[in-house]
């Protein structure tokens, strides 16, 4: 899951954190770009996720944006990513959202990694407090093992 969480009886765990990318239309003139900055972002047609639906992705966005003193043209806010990445496909402007999607990918839009410091989302695994099975408690140990640096 994503953050947030919500409920005091849950305990959670970061996986790992995940870089957003750019995705654009496919004849957007940004496609071309290897890569893409927050720079050039500035002014262009942009599709957001509703922050209400979307967990901690429209807040870590808005900051990226902030913190890189870029501001788009925000179009239209979707409810899910999903649906965001279709509208991007309709050729409604440009988003940020995690690189998993691609998987989902028509061939309408293409994906482009953030030139620079690309903001990320952190992957939880999340469990309810208390006794726990001995699957469970195993299944666990062996997540919070393999997010370890590897012992060189």
């Amino acid at each position: 899951m994503r953050y947030p969480v919500v409920g005091q009886d849950i305990n959670v765990v970061e996986l790992f954190h995940e870089p957003l990318v750019v995705v654009l239309p496919a004849d957007h003139p940004l496609a071309s770009e290897s890569r893409i900055s927050a720079q050039q972002l500035h002014g262009v047609d942009f599709v957001t996720t509703d922050p209400d639906y979307s967990g901690e992705l429209s807040a870590v966005v808005k900051a990226w944006f902030e913190k890189e003193h870029s501001q788009p043209n925000i179009v239209q806010v979707a409810t899910n990513i999903l649906v965001t990445m279709n509208l991007v496909g309709m050729g409604l402007g440009a988003t940020l959202i995690p690189g998993y999607m691609n998987n989902f990918n028509t061939g309408q839009v293409v994906f482009r990694p953030i030139d620079g410091e690309a903001p990320t989302l952190a992957l939880l695994m999340a469990w309810k407090k208390g006794e726990l099975k001995p699957a469970l408690q195993d299944f666990i140990e062996l997540a919070q093992r393999q997010r370890e640096p590897a012992n060189l």
